[in-house]
This record gives C-alpha cells, structure tokens and sequence, in this order.
C-alpha cells in the first residue's frame, strides 16, 4: 500500500486489512493493485490533526454511531446521535477529544442516511431553493460538478448558466458558493440570496476601502 495511508489514524491496522484483503486476489490481479497505486497520489493528506482522536473506541462502537465519513478525503466526520438535541448530526472528530465505554445501552434511532441534497457534509433539517448564475468563464465547470442534489441548468445565451435545485442545509451550499467567487450570483431561492448577501457584506466589511 501507498506511504499516504501514514496521514490517517490507526493507519497501520487499516493497511494491514488491505493487505489480507488483497491476499486472496490472483497474481494478475495483485500486479495490476500494485501498478496502480504506484500512480496514485494523494496531495496534502487530510486537513486536521486527528492523531488526539479517540478513533480506536469510537470505531470499536460503530453499532452506535452511525457512520464515519471522509468529507472531500480531507475532513473525518462522525454522524451519530445527539442526546441533546434529539437527532442524528455531524461531529468533526477531531473535536472529539474523549471517549469511554459505558453500561449504558444504546438504541438505535431512525434516520436517513442519503446524502441527497447535503453539500460539504454539513446536514441540516432544512430544506433550501438554490439558484445560481455561473459566469460563462465557469459555467463548463460548474456543469462537470457532481452535486449532490438534483440541479437542473438553464442557458443564458452569453455562454452562462443558471443551476437551479433544493439542498438540505443553509451553510453547506453558502460556503461552496463563496468557492466559485464572483463568477456565481445568487438569484434564490429569497432565504439563500439574504443569507449570501449577508455573508458578503460582512467580509466586504473587513476590507473599508482606502
């Protein structure tokens, strides 16, 4: 396996069933891995420190919790039940900064686990309308993207497109739009165009003009 595996905890063990998984391939196919991750690189590894995780409990318990996710292969996120707040939500784990095993049965609660509509892994229970101008300079681009909602694109005659769609959650789409600078205009829906002004105006506030 690559060196790349060194950035994750626990990587050793994770390498290590890999490896016995790989055991069992024929020759050919044992070749064939080999060749291909020769040429596979991963660039800047993972985006926290996640060495002070308790990763090695919370996984021993992954019953409980109820995924753990590798956002954008940079960011590990639990999705487990909160007893506070009565739902499942996302933990960052590298804000986890203790576990224990307790007497304390755990049952399992209803929840969805499809990543419709959810963008950068930041779940919410709120449903919001997208719509978004893409400048012709991005618009092939923004085409190529995979959303993980239903866009639709309409033309706009000078090379531009409009995507619209329905997400689920208010500061996941806001921050990957802000990604796409000033080549995206938020037209709606009216909660995401006050929420995106909102937050432009406040950054523009950090820069008062000379």
């Amino acid at each position: 396996m690559t060196d790349t595996l060194t950035v994750l905890p626990c990587a050793r063990e994770i390498e290590t069933a890999l490896d016995k998984a790989a055991f069992g391939l024929s020759a050919p196919l044992q070749t064939l891995m080999q060749s291909l991750t020769s040429v596979l690189a991963e660039q800047g590894g993972l985006a926290r420190d996640y060495s002070h995780a308790p990763l090695r409990l919370l996984l021993s318990a992954l019953t409980h919790p109820y995924r753990l996710d590798r956002r954008e292969g940079r960011f590990l996120e639990l999705q487990a039940w909160c007893h506070n707040n009565r739902t499942v939500r996302t933990f960052a784990l590298d804000r986890i900064l203790e576990a224990r095993l307790t007497e304390q049965k755990f049952t399992l609660q209803d929840w969805n686990p499809s990543d419709e509509g959810v963008v950068g892994g930041m779940r919410d229970s709120c449903w919001v309308e997208v719509e978004v101008l893409f400048s012709a300079e991005v618009a092939p681009f923004a085409r190529a993207r995979r959303w993980p909602f239903k866009a639709t694109f309409e033309e706009t005659g000078d090379g531009g497109v409009i995507l619209r769609g329905r997400v689920q959650g208010m500061e996941g789409i806001v921050r990957e739009l802000l990604s796409w600078r000033r080549q995206a205009t938020v037209l709606g829906g009216p909660e995401l165009r006050t929420r995106f002004v909102e937050e432009v105006r406040a950054m523009a506030d950090l820069y008062p003009a000379p």
